[in-house]
C-alpha cells in the first residue's frame, strides 16, 4: 500500500496478442476490485492503456487496505460503449514496512 509499483496486463484474445486495429479501437479500460474502480478516463494517474497493455498503480489507490482482491477488467470501444468483460485476476495487496532511519 502506498507504493507506486505498476501492474501491467497485456490484453489478449484467446491467448493471442490483439491486432493493431483492435488495440487502437479500445477507448477505455476499467479495473474494478472491492469498492474501487480505476479507469483510464477518470483516474489516468492510476490506470493507463497503451498498445494493448493496461498499467495499474493499485498501491496508490486512495483508501486501499491490505487484502486479497479479485480485479475485473472491462474494455470499451466505440461499438460497445457498455464494455466487454475482458477477464479477471487475483491481487494481493500487502502493507509494506518502511526502513527506519
Amino acid at each position: 500500500m502506498g507504493r507506486a509499483n505498476v501492474i501491467r496486463r497485456a490484453l489478449t484474445d484467446e491467448g493471442e496478442e490483439l491486432s493493431s486495429s483492435d488495440q487502437e479501437a479500445i477507448t477505455k479500460v476499467a479495473a474494478s476490485f472491492g469498492d474501487f474502480c480505476l479507469d483510464t478516463d477518470t483516474t489516468p494517474d492510476l490506470a493507463e492503456y497503451e498498445d494493448g497493455v493496461v498499467s495499474l498503480v493499485i498501491g496508490k489507490t486512495p483508501g486501499i487496505v491490505a487484502g486479497l482482491y479479485r480485479v475485473n477488467l472491462t474494455v470499451f470501444d466505440a461499438a460497445t460503449p457498455e464494455g466487454y468483460a475482458w477477464g479477471k485476476f487475483n491481487l494481493i495487496v500487502r502493507a509494506e514496512e518502511d526502513c527506519e532511519s
